[in-house]
């Protein structure tokens, strides 16, 4: 392993290890009270139906990943919250990069208010399960501590595999932004924005919205597969001195996902559709995430980790959990660089 991977493997579990020293505790209180009351931490898979389309679905979906970008950023800015912020210091070593930061953790809450009162509206009938917190709780520090060794393995094992073929992964754009140090007010943005907002509009829309309307029909898992590689085609296409290249990896890994999604589907009988639901999630989730490439890999992973979660614990509690933790570890990974 190249001496700069192996201080990165180093780092990140020391900052795994810190995230654990309040994690831990957390879950083993959690599962203590789960026990006393005789509540189970997890429960015997159930598939269930909600009353919401794929119209609807696609429509969050869409709200999600472009309107922070082209209505809260700008809107953000029109109302001067930057300049207020951060001056008159230049865009570049100020206010520029932390523009998504800020309309990510303002529109997180507003968009998981938002979805639940639209389908409240639609389908007055519908009566979501009620959050099951300790239990909840307990499942996500325990499935943490299995699925982030794992997931991180993936990870690094993948970047010495680019390292040894040459390839440069890409640079996350936070960790470009605050490698020139940042204040303490994005420091803790950053906190705020991947360690909370992220995961709660990331499992909201993937395990709490998608995931239980792919336990529908086996058409609708065909379609998030076949969508989930259109979208990594789309995504991958750049446009350099005015010709349109595209990126192979994102493409043929998405396309090596939905051929074996595809295959599932039409070779697997028994449990297929939550087998199927997890994994079509578990890929979209994944393409998503295409524009740093290679995370991707390891992401699909932890897609497939945070449906099963969802499945057996019936609600998105303890995968938005599972999701802060993990995000907790990178942001704590960024910050001590």
């Amino acid at each position: 392993m190249p001496a700069d991977l192996g201080t990165d493997l180093a780092r990140m579990a020391g900052c795994a290890l810190i995230v654990a020293t309040g994690a831990v505790p957390l879950g083993l209180a959690a599962r203590l009270h789960s026990r006393n009351r005789g509540r189970p931490i997890l429960l015997r898979p159930r598939l269930w139906s909600v009353p919401w389309n794929g119209f609807e679905v696609l429509l969050l979906f869409f709200i999600a990943t472009t309107l922070p970008s082209t209505f809260v950023e700008p809107l953000l800015a029109r109302l001067g919250l930057f300049e207020a912020i951060y001056g008159n210091d230049p865009l570049e070593t100020s206010w520029l990069p932390m523009r998504p930061l800020w309309a990510a953790a303002v529109f997180a809450p507003v968009f998981a208010a938002g979805a639940w009162l639209l389908l409240k509206f639609a389908h007055p009938e519908w009566r979501p399960e009620r959050p099951r917190i300790t239990p909840g709780v307990a499942a996500a520090v325990g499935t943490w501590l299995v699925l982030h060794p794992l997931v991180a393995a993936i990870h690094f094992a993948v970047a010495v595999s680019f390292d040894g073929l040459g390839w440069a992964p890409d640079l996350h754009p936070l960790e470009k932004a605050f490698q020139i140090g940042r204040p303490r007010i994005d420091e803790a943005l950053l906190v705020v924005q991947a360690a909370i907002a992220t995961p709660i509009v990331e499992e909201v829309l993937f395990r709490g919205l998608l995931m239980p309307w792919l336990l529908g029909p086996r058409y609708r898992r065909t379609l998030i597969l076949l969508f989930s590689f259109a979208l990594a085609a789309a995504s991958s296409a750049q446009q350099i001195d005015g010709r349109t290249e595209w990126r192979i990896g994102p493409i043929l890994f998405a396309g090596i996902l939905t051929t074996v999604g595809l295959l599932h589907q039409a070779l697997r009988r028994k449990h297929a559709r939550a087998e199927g639901a997890m994994y079509a999630s578990a890929t979209l989730f994944a393409v998503v995430h295409s524009t740093v490439w290679p995370t991707p890999i390891p992401l699909f992973v932890l897609g497939v980790g945070l449906g099963w979660l969802a499945l057996r614990t019936r609600g998105v509690l303890a995968p938005i959990v599972v999701h802060s933790l993990f995000n907790a570890v990178s942001v704590l990974f960024v910050l001590r660089a």
